[in-house]
């Protein structure tokens, strides 16, 4: 049996595959994980070296990449998060999870914590499915800016179901949707969604 590796490293491609990659040298896997940063989706290219093969990824291929150690490499969840000192960071969540904490929360209230869910869906179809706990929620003008800047940061960090952390290009998001509904800029479209 193999010793579990120092890092493991999943590259998630546009066309719904994944190509994984594993390190279980010290000083390699950390190499690696600084060289991961917020513009890593804006390169023109992503190369990756191993001892026999050298495997290269157009920028624009990238759907995402998941880095998983034990314990997690946290501090890369700062580069989905436009405040650093923000303790506020997405954690993954299943789709049945997802469906059954809608079903317990039906709004947010100033003051008082909250429950953010968000469904995420990629230009590749691919879904995910997002949990954030909020101390406090803030209302109006905090949560109308939110929703403006949603996609001006280049990814989106998160903790990573079963362990890790998982970083999205935002180039490549289709579409999220939050519930509890969260006030929204006056230039919003006020219709009804019809659930598929």
């Amino acid at each position: 049996m193999e010793p579990q590796p120092l890092l493991e490293l999943q590259v998630h491609l546009m066309n719904g595959n994944t190509h994984r990659f594993v390190e279980q040298g010290p000083e390699r896997a950390q190499k690696v994980i600084e060289q991961v940063q917020v513009r890593v989706f804006a390169q023109p290219g992503l190369i990756i070296a191993g001892s026999t093969q050298v495997v290269a990824y157009p920028g624009s291929a990238l759907a995402g990449i998941s880095i998983i150690t034990d314990p997690p490499c946290t501090e890369l969840l700062h580069l989905g998060v436009p405040n650093p000192d923000s303790r506020v960071v997405p954690e993954e969540i299943t789709e049945e999870e997802y469906r059954r904490q809608r079903q317990a929360w039906a709004c947010s209230t100033p003051g008082e914590p909250l429950m953010l869910l968000h469904e995420t869906e990629m230009s590749s179809g691919h879904r995910f499915w997002l949990r954030v706990h909020i101390p406090e929620v803030a209302g109006g003008f905090h949560e109308r800016t939110f929703l403006h800047n949603l996609f001006s940061l280049p990814c989106l960090a998160c903790h990573r179901l079963g362990g890790g952390v998982r970083i999205w290009n935002r180039a490549h998001i289709v579409r999220q949707t939050f519930h509890p509904r969260i006030e929204v800029p006056t230039s919003a479209w006020l219709i009804e969604p019809v659930d598929e």
